[in-house]
């Protein structure tokens, strides 16, 4: 339970204790990978759900953690579709920092409106 639940975090296996990563520095890469591919589109899960979907797939497909460890999240989301996280649309940053000129010299503007004619 407690690799599963490293793979949901940005952190990893970094995030847990140190009595919970006690066996898991091997998995840091695997654990890694699959929060880059899977993790991070959900909310972090509670030991109880993260119980639940093992036992699901444990009575289902043996081996699956290790030959279709992507199961696992598809599962989640099937059991509890509120932990999926809502897709956000970045918004582009311009680049040559006009946006950031624009304000400055609106400040900059209301400064000496304010300082010269009140």
């Amino acid at each position: 339970m407690k690799f599963w639940k490293a793979t949901f975090n940005y952190a990893g296996i970094g995030a847990l204790t140190p009595e919970d990563v006690e066996g898991l520095l091997d998995y840091a890469d695997t654990a890694d990978r699959l929060y880059n591919e899977f993790g991070c589109g959900f909310k972090v899960p509670t030991n109880t759900q993260i119980s639940k979907v093992v036992n699901a797939l444990d009575e289902q497909l043996p081996e699956w953690d290790k030959t279709q460890p992507e199961q696992f999240y598809s599962t989640l989301a099937a059991f509890f579709p509120d932990l999926r996280r809502e897709k956000r649309v970045r918004q582009q940053v311009p680049r040559s920092g006009v946006g950031c000129l624009a304000v400055l010299s609106g400040c900059l503007l209301l400064y000496y409106v304010l300082t010269h004619f009140a």
